[in-house]
């Protein structure tokens, strides 16, 4: 099976170095529009036939594309087309959202909460993340009960877990490490 995820790497790097000092939010915004469209029905019944050229499916992505396009974009797709890469449009976005993120110092921090959080508490996190991680943050919280009390945090890699769940499941891990002493 294909990793999406990895082959669009390459291409994902590629275009963000070329349009880094360009226009980098005017790419973002058209890859995002280009998600969209690829992700229509029609579009993906298109992309399935065998028989219909990648190349004529550019020429549909670029009419579609009524406001300002980046400079570039059609030697763009035209490089996705020949190498019959289209179908990686959402994980090229995906990977040069991320990496103009990292270039801007922003992270996105996922926090799994049992209850909800008040705007004053989430305003304390993010201070307290954006200065241990030097970086501006994007809270997303999610509700789950059974986490019974306290809150998972999730940056990356990092992961902080003050659940109350998380608690007892070292506790229990503490005390069978004892046992075996």
């Amino acid at each position: 099976m294909i990793n999406y995820e990895f082959v669009a790497r390459p291409y994902a790097k590629a275009l963000f170095e070329f349009a880094e000092h360009k226009a980098p939010d005017l790419w973002l915004q058209t890859l995002e529009t280009l998600v969209i469209i690829s992700e229509q029905a029609d579009f993906q019944a298109a992309l399935a036939e065998p028989r219909l050229p990648e190349r004529a499916l550019v020429d549909v992505l670029l009419e579609a594309m009524t406001d300002v396009v980046p400079e570039g974009l059609a030697n763009f797709l035209n490089v996705l087309a020949n190498a019959n890469r289209l179908v990686l449009l959402p994980y090229i976005f995906k990977q040069y959202k991320a990496q103009l993120e990292k270039a801007r110092r922003i992270l996105d921090v996922d926090v799994c909460s049992a209850f909800a959080l008040s705007e004053e508490y989430q305003t304390k996190l993010i201070e307290i993340l954006a200065k241990k991680f030097n970086a501006t943050i994007v809270l997303h919280v999610d509700i789950d009960p059974k986490l019974l009390a306290g809150a998972i945090i999730r940056v990356g890699d990092w992961v902080l877990d003050g659940s109350a769940r998380g608690r007892l499941r070292r506790l229990a891990n503490h005390l069978t490490v004892k046992e075996m002493k």
